[in-house]
């Protein structure tokens, strides 16, 4: 069984060229590495956040939008997550 896959993306330049400058630097084990690290991270993050509101969502809390702004901001997830209603 395969514990990976391969996939493309398409980044703007500026990114692929750093990328390319960290791995050949040494700074990072290899591209694919370093993006798998960031998006696990940020699927972390995002994990996290719906969570959260699913926990608040069970207890019957309506949480306001400055509630989800802040934990947006605390989970490095600011104006990223479409599934956080904004009120």
């Amino acid at each position: 069984m395969r514990t990976t896959e391969r996939v493309t993306v398409t980044l703007p330049v500026e990114q692929a060229q750093r990328l390319r400058r960290l791995a050949g630097e040494g700074d990072a084990a290899s591209i694919s590495a370093y993006v798998s690290k960031a998006v696990r991270a940020q699927l972390d993050k995002d994990a996290a956040l719906d969570r959260l509101t699913r926990l608040y969502a069970e207890r019957g809390v309506t949480l306001h939008a400055e509630h989800h702004a802040r934990a947006r901001h605390l989970l490095g997830l600011e104006g990223h997550d479409p599934q956080v209603p904004a009120s």
